[in-house]
């Protein structure tokens, strides 16, 4: 007799004879499938958890099939209890940010803009431009979930101690749920993304980013929000899950971001704080006036998100396409604010922009200094590769000897940078000899796709400028005089009296800094309705830099206007007297 037998006999004998088969499930999975029969599928998915490994493993398909689901979500279940569990005995600590808590009262946007501003000088040692732009974007980082792209703002400088980290910390204190973090994983920044929508807080990025390019990639994915999404597999079947990794995002570093990342940014150069630039110490023991203000934004910006991002700011053409993007979304808060705010945040996005154009990119400076040598030389045209590498070396404002470990940048690394632009080397002849090289025309293309150009000559004979991007106008009529600059240098006034000073600026300066006034002017005509309008001069000056004219050759070919008689100047604004 077998053991079956034996037990089946004892069955018997204690049933009065009737047969009953050893049910050898325990009480638990009896249970589930009990309450799956009888339709409390809730509580037969509580009991799961409290299987052992292998009776689960035996019945699992079983279960999932007469619940009505996929095996895997009863893993799920299991995985969940199993967390829960070990929720204690997990390095760290639960990650938690709080919402900050709107003020009771609405705010009114121009004094809120200005009270951020001075709560920002008070720590922060920077120009009135840069402390503007913090500014906007403490404010953007309360609405940029609902924003269409994400600008980084970025505190960079030369050398140490020169107030990123407080600058960093000032941000801390006044944007939504914010995140410090000084080194961080790809795997932990989507995570974190995804599940809490911090503001980033990146110290020391400098050395993040040179250590970590799938990090820098996921940084330039999360600008635009269509395109800010990672995927990666996830569970035990391998399933496909998608990733935000669309987030405000503050960093500080020593030296430069990488191109493409910088592109993407407010740049905020920091400088070592000069004796005469008393400011406040930040003290981490104590609030120092943040938390009201972080309220009263949170309320404004819980008011009024929608219509913020609603405005459709006017852009200045001198901006790229990319800097458009960027400061975008900061002008609109500017120009739903009002006040004197619009006009502030473009001063600040032509300032800082005219900083930051392409100074980080090594193809653009190439050719900045490529054009600087031909222009030195300009009846030669044939342009051996070697003899270019030898005038970038020489060039004693340039960092190209540095390359190579000091022994000067190569004609090949010449040729690789210059083939990003389309030009290409070709042989060329120079007496008997021959060698790989470049035309000048070659690079014409070029130094007008990327370079910033100076307008075309004004003569003598016309007082009109061909439209150059403004709208509604076949011509603009200049009403400025002419410039009255004879061949040999010579300035008169308007009465035909000669002026003592030798010029310092060009015909095509003074056609500049006419043109731009006119832009300026009938813009501003656009916007207020009214045919006398003042325009600020900074404004003036910043956007006349930004087509090529420098600060200098500004003042000094706005001098030249002063005495002619045909403007009047008034708290830093200007008119026509006529």
């Amino acid at each position: 007799m077998n053991d079956n037998s034996l037990y089946d006999g004892i069955l018997r004998d204690l049933s009065s004879g009737e047969f009953q088969s050893l049910d050898r499930r325990s009480q638990t999975l009896q249970d589930i499938f009990m309450h799956l029969e009888i339709g409390t599928t809730t509580t037969a998915f509580s009991l799961i958890p409290k299987l052992d490994d292998l009776e689960y493993e035996q019945n699992r398909a079983e279960i999932a099939k007469l619940a009505g689901v996929r095996p895997s979500a009863l893993d799920k279940l299991r995985r969940q209890d199993e967390k829960q569990k070990n929720e204690g005995k997990l390095q760290g600590r639960a990650l938690s940010l709080p919402e900050p808590v709107p003020a009771p009262e609405p705010q009114d946007g121009a004094k809120l803009l200005d009270d951020i501003a001075a709560q920002i000088r008070r720590f922060v040692a920077a120009d009135v431009v840069s402390i503007d732009a913090i500014m906007l974007w403490i404010v953007f980082a309360h609405i940029a979930q609902k924003a269409p792209v994400c600008p980084n703002l970025v505190f960079s400088s030369a050398v140490k101690a020169c107030g990123k980290s407080t600058a960093l910390d000032v941000v801390s204190r006044l944007v939504p749920k914010p995140l410090s973090v000084s080194n961080i994983s790809v795997a932990a920044l989507f995570r974190t993304v995804e599940l809490l929508s911090p503001t980033l807080l990146i110290d020391e990025a400098d050395a993040m980013f040179r250590q970590n390019d799938d990090l820098r990639t996921l940084v330039n994915a999360g600008f635009t929000k269509s395109a800010a999404q990672v995927v990666r597999i996830v569970g035990d079947d391998n399933e496909p899950r998608l990733f935000t990794v669309y987030a405000p995002k503050a960093i500080a570093l020593i030296g430069s971001l990488p191109d493409t990342i910088e592109s993407r940014s407010v740049i905020i150069r920091m400088r070592r704080r000069l004796p005469d630039e008393p400011i406040e110490r930040l003290r981490s023991d104590r609030d120092q006036g943040f938390q009201p203000l972080l309220a009263r934004i949170a309320r404004w910006t819980l008011d009024n998100a929608d219509e913020i991002l609603a405005q459709e700011p006017e852009i200045d053409p001198s901006l790229s396409d990319r800097q458009a993007d960027v400061w975008r979304e900061l002008l609109r808060i500017a120009d739903f604010a009002g006040c004197n705010w619009p006009q502030r945040a473009r001063i600040a996005a032509l300032e800082l922009c005219a900083k930051q154009t392409d100074e980080g990119d090594l193809g653009i400076r190439l050719l900045v200094d490529i054009q600087r040598i031909f222009s030195e030389q300009p009846d030669r045209q044939k342009w051996p590769t070697q003899t270019i590498a030898n005038e970038l070396n020489a060039l004693d404002d340039a960092a190209w000897s540095e390359f190579n470990a000091g022994r000067g940048i190569r004609p090949n690394k010449i040729s690789r940078i210059l083939t990003h632009f389309d030009i290409k080397p070709t042989t060329i002849r120079e007496g008997n000899k021959t060698a790989k090289g470049y035309l000048v025309d070659a690079f014409a293309e070029a130094f007008l796709r990327y370079l910033p150009q100076k307008g075309n000559n004004v003569t003598n004979t016309t007082n009109y400028l061909q439209d150059n991007g403004i709208k509604c106008y076949e011509k603009v009529t200049v009403t400025f005089p002419k410039s009255n600059i004879q061949n040999d240098g010579q300035l008169f006034d308007s009465t035909g009296e000669a002026f003592e000073e030798r010029p310092t600026f060009t015909n095509d300066d003074l056609a500049i800094v006419g043109r731009v006034f006119e832009q300026l002017v009938e813009s501003e005509k656009a916007r207020t309705g009214g045919n006398t309008v003042g325009i600020c001069i900074a404004a003036w000056r910043l956007a006349s830099a930004v087509k090529g004219v420098s600060f200098g050759v500004f003042d000094a070919a706005k001098a030249y206007y002063d005495k002619l008689g045909y403007l009047k100047e008034k708290r830093g604004y200007v008119q026509l007297t006529a």
